[in-house]
């Protein structure tokens, strides 16, 4: 006989560990979605002013130069499809750069988190680490391994991760939605 008190919860996936070691390890990111059927993983980062057209125009030229060399250097097919989504939030601006997994590695998102901070400075909303923690932090090498397991995994589900007052909060997209697995 079941409990009815007892939850039922699928295993977690290979892009929640990828989404929590990329949220760990970049404080600038605010958010990060993965989304098996598009094979993109999204990136958020948010600037605390608006941002202008020709910041975002500069800002896009930049990132394909730097990408492109990125790509030149470690040997990679330039075929990557690259794509910066831009929301004003009231005084604020959002930045998502979506990028497909396919060829992605950790050195590609170390770049574009250094061009973010380089762009936007003070203005880049970070959450504060502890000086004490950096040796814990995940290193490239995990997060390269982790990105070869979403990309070989069947089965990867919509996910996001955010920050929370200190915390990382990494969902199933449908449970947030209601329609997770959870039973009561």
């Amino acid at each position: 006989m079941r409990d009815q008190n007892r939850q039922d919860y699928e295993p977690a996936n290979s892009g929640i560990g990828l989404l929590f070691s990329l949220l760990t390890r970049h404080s600038e990111i605010c958010s990060a979605q993965y989304s098996p059927d598009d094979t993109r993983l999204g990136m958020s980062f948010l600037i605390c002013r608006k941002v202008a057209q020709d910041e975002i125009d500069a800002l896009r030229n930049r990132m394909a130069y730097s990408i492109d060399a990125i790509w030149d250097i470690l040997r990679m097919p330039a075929d990557g499809k690259i794509e910066l989504k831009v929301e004003e939030l009231g005084e604020y601006t959002r930045l998502t750069m979506l990028r497909d997994i396919a060829s992605l590695t950790s050195e590609e998102i170390a770049l574009i988190v250094g061009i973010m901070e380089e762009f936007f400075e003070t203005a880049l909303l970070k959450d504060t680490q502890d000086e004490d923690i950096a040796d814990s932090l995940p290193s490239d090498d995990t997060i390269n391994n982790m990105l070869i397991d979403v990309k070989t995994s069947a089965g990867e589900k919509d996910i996001i991760g955010y920050r929370d007052e200190g915390r990382i909060v990494v969902f199933d997209k449908p449970l947030i939605a209601g329609k997770g697995a959870a039973v009561k």
